[in-house]
């Protein structure tokens, strides 16, 4: 929804510590109030927007060290910020809220991106989105002259960028992100090269590009896992493979590997995978113990469960890549064989989906089935995978799944009765949910929260079938609560009449999101819900305010809304 456009990390009209400055495009399709943004480096250095900062839908905003023209080198500066600096070399841009990193630049100083001197770095015009900027060849030097001297196009329309990428090099590596309309810089897995930099702070590696710390989402991706080997027993033959898509070789050395429970792991020592290179992590790195692995680093403290598990890749910013399996329902279950990534589906979105994956065929060491070490072929579209239908198949009767198997998008947020009229707040407050995964699930676990301090976790069975409606609300009675179907009461938690947040998880990630306005962007109805369009029900889509109205259809004791029943058309 926002995207870095220009950085001006290297004036020389004036001095960095009043000409820097960095430019944000407004993608969202509408008028966005910054204030509350966050806009941080992967260090320390970090600044919140305070006060209101409007820009209008498709319109650019300029963050600046200074905003008196006459000493900043002649920019027109939006909004002056402290406590934040831009590197000359080597640095990052992001830009997050409360749900997460909406976008990010990291830029290395030379090697991938431009490194001028009193000229921006300018997004190719042909460029302009969140997957794009992560790819140091989108990038070129300014050339357009501005009243101070330097070279920009602060606050207006860039330029695009020559074929000949002339100092941002080839980066090697296809961005496969697509952007989340939602808001987070992870749609799909940025996997372009140059977007993770050699940061110098650790010296010359011996040819390293990059250091974990320097990864962003996308750049790992978990390939293959071995959770249950037959030819030697789980302690000693359990691994899992990943791959690097970073766009440069990459040390590990700091990588964190868990699960979503207790157990977890960090690489300790160098542990370098080049570029397009796979790397395996194993119990045991002896062949004649672990199966016939070629195990590349031998980690503690973290297992693979036979039926349903984890594996879970970070480094201090966050999430790099993860994979939730399920033991069968809808990932492959196998004994003796590994659960393999199709080889034409290896990106960090893909292996999200269960269909994305098979069980292994080739043979390797003593017997057991897989490639570890080497490039998966792609799984037979045809083939059982264990249940990899998510989209709305047999669920045999009565299979029901777990939150943990929930991925974002999944539920989707579709009606919200912020403020009745025919009672009081405190009996008729509800919202709806709709189920999407393709699958009957148990909410049980699932956590509701808002942005502040209030939350509740579903403290029990609450079973909504796929394609179903459930009705959250904070009291059962009908009689009390104006005539709404509520499924499951909740305390601990409102929602307020002017503006608020639904925001629902698992332990592993946000599922869907709403941050309503009281006006502004979205409904603002007194007796009637906020109505997500029938024709937009999307986790994406819910969150424009345009695709939401008030209520038209009368319930109950006379407030106007569906819950529990299809929504209107707004």
């Amino acid at each position: 929804d926002l995207v870095i456009t220009e950085v001006m990390q290297n004036p020389n009209a004036v001095g960095d510590s009043t000409g820097e400055w960095f430019e944000v495009l407004n993608l969202s399709g509408i008028d966005l109030d910054l204030e509350g943004l966050v806009l941080s480096d992967a260090g320390t250095e970090s600044h919140t927007v305070v006060g209101s900062v409007v820009v209008p839908a498709f319109g650019y905003v300029v963050f600046g060290i200074d905003a008196d023209p006459a000493t900043n080198g002649g920019v027109a500066v939006d909004y002056a910020y402290s406590g934040y600096n831009l590197g000359n070399s080597d640095d990052e841009i992001i830009l997050s809220n409360a749900l997460g990193v909406i976008d990010s630049v990291v830029y290395d100083g030379g090697p991938l991106f431009p490194d001028p001197t009193g000229a921006s770095m300018s997004l190719s015009s042909d460029l302009l989105d969140a997957a794009s900027n992560d790819d140091g060849a989108s990038w070129c030097e300014a050339t357009t002259a501005w009243a101070g001297g330097d070279l920009g196009t602060p606050g207006a329309d860039n330029l695009d960028c020559t074929v000949d990428g002339g100092d941002t090099g080839d980066t090697g590596g296809g961005d496969t992100g697509g952007g989340d309309t939602g808001g987070s810089d992870t749609g799909g897995g940025d996997t372009g090269g140059g977007d993770t930099g050699d940061t110098g702070d650790t010296g010359d590696t011996g040819g390293v590009s990059f250091g974990v710390e320097d990864l962003l989402p996308g750049d790992l991706v978990i390939s293959e896992i071995m959770q249950n080997p037959n030819a030697v027993g789980d302690s000693a033959g359990e691994w899992f493979e990943v791959v690097n898509l970073s766009g440069g070789d990459v040390d590990l050395e700091g990588l964190v590997i868990r699960d979503a429970g207790s157990e977890s792991t960090t690489v300790v020592g160098s542990l370098v995978v080049p570029d397009g290179g796979v790397v395996v992590f194993g119990l045991s790195a002896d062949p004649g113990l672990n199966g016939g692995v070629t195990v590349d680093y031998v980690y503690t403290g973290f297992n693979l469960g036979n039926g349903d598990d984890e594996v879970i890749l970070e480094n201090g910013a966050g999430l790099i890549d993860s994979v939730v399996y399920d033991g069968g329902p809808l990932f492959p279950d196998p004994t003796g064989a590994s659960m393999s990534l199709s080889g034409d589906l290896l990106d960090a979105t893909s292996n999200d989906d269960a269909a994305s994956w098979c069980e292994a065929v080739d043979a390797y060491g003593l017997g057991d089935l897989g490639t570890p070490g080497a490039l998966n072929p792609s799984c037979d579209t045809g083939g059982d995978t264990g249940g990899g239908d998510t989209g709305g198949g047999d669920t045999g009767g009565g299979d029901v799944f777990g939150i943990d198997a929930l991925m974002a998008g999944d539920l989707v947020i579709t009606e919200i009765m912020q403020n009745p009229n025919a009672v009081g707040d405190s009996a008729g407050e509800w919202f709806e949910v709709l189920n999407l995964s393709g699958v009957d699930i148990d909410l049980a676990g699932l956590v509701v929260a808002d942005l502040g301090t209030e939350s509740f976790t579903v403290s029990a069975s609450l079973v909504v079938p796929a394609g179903g409606l459930v009705v959250l609300g904070l009291n059962s009675d009908t009689a009390a609560n104006g005539g709404a179907p509520v499924d499951y009461q909740y305390a601990s938690f409102s929602l307020g009449n002017s503006d608020d947040e639904v925001v629902l998880s698992n332990g592993i990630e946000v599922i869907d999101s709403v941050a309503w306005d009281g006006g502004p962007l979205f409904p603002d109805p007194t007796g009637a819900a906020m109505n997500l369009s029938v024709d937009l029900l999307d986790a994406a889509l819910n969150d424009n305010g345009a695709a939401w109205c008030a209520a038209t259809v009368a319930f109950g004791l006379g407030d106007l809304g569906s819950p529990g029943a299809d929504n209107e058309g707004c």
